[in-house]
């Protein structure tokens, strides 16, 4: 797949090959450097997608700016087509929650799958199924017929920096029932759903963004935990599309080969046919679409070039190779054109391999003509969106977690409130919703904000005579769009260091000076003894996302949540889907 990011005097691109098995990748950049944005098709990009016969696309953040624009871009997208009989593939990530790149004000996002693993009784399968089929709808109404969702990886390692809350929980059944009851949901709406990643990402302690990382269970714990959710998909016939995953795995391969250092190094899942062909194919009986993480990701390029990625990957039986090369420049697009007559000609040496990727073809338009063309979109309306937002509001709240048995607070009691969070744009949410639940409030008492970089704020907490402080670990590089959106503020914004001292020692001090306060937990909820111990109050809502309100007020779903309940409308009856 090719990924194109900003086609101009300083653009970025990543692509991959091979006739009908590659897509084209705008993708989301947090840069200091102001970049032009993919929005349009660049004329030398269409060019070059009918030239090679290619065969999908994938959008990013910055490609998506409202419904007219997107609509447009998918249409000019599926006019190069070369055969209309096999549309292109337009995906995307929009898993929900974190990992989101429709814009949220416009296109409600949801609070992610751990929000959902939190509900109670049998609405945790409802609301899984009725999240898939609102981001379906939404997607197959921009004209994007692929969403690389939902992920299914177990979530058993307390310090995984990569899948998190992203999983449904640790629970590898339940995290199976939910994830296929989202892939049904999407299907009802005519998406391709993209079960990832293969064979597990759960347990695992290094984001592969950006390093290698290796699942060392034994052969019993990954068939029924990490393959659990993958196998029983495949069996109830939900998984068309399966994803790779960037790890190692010793249990399932222990063989290894030369990375372009000169160095062994043991198979990636992504490179090993003993996991994508005798595992996936041959004992699970997968008979669908394999589709490797991206390729440009440092677990993979690090150690390979983009022709020996895109070889070994298929090779080991991936249908299609994600984003292994960067196009900057007109140039890039000469050199991306040599990369493709480069791989191909190794095919075409190698019966063997040729065999495979004709395969992979024919898997490819056997998943295209069962989902047909997507080139016609439509608008959802302003009613559907709504029912979409009542819907992201019910589960932010349901999912809502009470960590202490504390009694509910009287928010009147209190003259000055404030409001410590990971960014000021959180802190500005909860004041958002706290003040339109209940306006009256601020006769009472009185609000700051701050993020824990406002050192003057944090002097100022001092006189609150209530702390709200929010709590959130590092972000991986796929919620800000991909490793390329790595650069030293975005990087800074990843490593949450010093967050968690200061969040304690501002506990404490509040503690000891005789005031109260509320912790909230805004990702997975592990490690949180100490703040439980030392709040008043404490909750677990499993999201931070924020987004403007029509009123251009920061506002998002759980900090929605999270002011119903602190002002006691509503109680919080969330259920942990983790082990703490």
């Amino acid at each position: 797949m090719l990924d194109i990011r900003y086609f101009c005097a300083k653009s970025v691109a990543n692509s991959s090959l091979d006739n009908q098995l590659v897509g084209y990748q705008p993708h989301e950049s947090q840069s200091t450097v102001v970049k032009p944005s993919v929005t349009s098709l660049p004329a030398p990009v269409a060019t070059l997608l009918k030239e090679l016969h290619i065969g999908g696309v994938i959008l990013f953040s910055e490609n998506l700016i409202d419904e007219p624009q997107i609509s447009q871009l998918t249409s000019d997208i599926q006019a190069c087509c070369v055969d209309n009989s096999l549309p292109m593939f337009i995906s995307v990530d929009q898993e929900g929650g974190r990992v989101a790149r429709l814009p949220r004000d416009n296109w409600p996002a949801f609070t992610g799958n751990m929000s959902i693993g939190a509900l109670k009784d049998k609405r945790d399968s409802e609301a899984s199924y009725d999240v898939g089929k609102a981001i379906g709808q939404q997607l197959f109404s921009l004209g994007i017929n692929v969403n690389h969702a939902p992920t299914v990886d177990v979530n058993i390692n307390h310090q995984n920096p990569v899948i998190n809350v992203r999983s449904f929980g640790d629970n590898a059944q339940r995290v199976s029932n939910l994830g296929q009851e989202m892939g049904r949901g999407m299907m009802s709406a005519g998406i391709i759903p993209t079960f990832k990643h293969f064979p597990g990402h759960g347990d695992t302690f290094v984001d592969s963004h950006t390093g290698l990382p290796s699942v060392n269970h034994d052969i019993d714990t990954v068939h029924n935990v990490d393959l659990l959710p993958f196998k029983q998909a495949i069996d109830n016939d939900v998984a068309s599309m399966i994803m790779t995953a960037h790890i190692q795995y010793p249990a399932l391969d222990s063989t290894t080969l030369m990375t372009k250092n000169g160095e062994t190094l043991i198979r990636p899942a992504t490179l090993s046919k003993s996991i994508l062909t005798e595992l996936l194919r041959n004992e699970l009986c997968y008979n669908g679409v394999v589709i490797t993480d991206a390729l440009d990701m440092a677990s993979i390029s690090k150690y390979f070039t983009p022709a020996s990625a895109i070889i070994e990957t298929f090779k080991a039986g991936s249908d299609i190779a994600l984003m292994p090369f960067k196009i900057h420049t007109i140039g890039g697009i000469e050199a991306f054109y040599q990369l493709f007559d480069e791989v191909v000609a190794v095919i075409e040496n190698d019966s063997e391999l040729c065999e495979q990727v004709l395969q992979s073809f024919d898997r490819v338009k056997c998943l295209k003509a069962s989902f047909g063309s997507r080139s016609q979109t439509k608008s959802l309306g302003a009613q559907t969106i709504a029912q979409h937002r009542q819907l992201e509001r019910e589960i932010a709240l349901g999912s809502l977690v009470k960590l202490s048995h504390s009694n509910p607070i009287d928010f009147i009691k209190f003259d000055k409130i404030c409001l410590v969070f990971p960014s000021k744009e959180q802190a500005n949410a909860l004041h958002t919703e706290l003040t339109n639940t209940s306006p009256g409030i601020t006769k009472y008492l009185s609000f700051h904000c701050a993020d824990y970089k406002d050192l003057n704020a944090i002097t100022d907490i001092t006189s609150a005579t209530l702390l709200v402080l929010g709590v959130e670990d590092k972000k991986s590089a796929v919620v800000l769009g991909g490793v390329d959106d790595l650069t030293q503020e975005s990087k800074d914004a990843v490593s949450q260091e010093g967050t968690v001292d200061i969040a304690q020692n501002l506990l404490s001090e509040h503690e000891i000076r005789g005031g109260e306060s509320v912790f909230i937990s805004l990702k997975a909820p592990y490690h949180l003894s100490d703040y439980i111990k030392l709040a008043t109050y404490s909750f677990a809502s499993f999201d931070g996302s924020t987004y403007k309100n029509i009123d251009d007020e920061e506002t998002g779903p759980a900090f929605w949540a999270l002011a119903q309940v602190l002002l006691n409308k509503n109680e919080a009856i969330g259920k942990l889907p983790i082990t703490p």
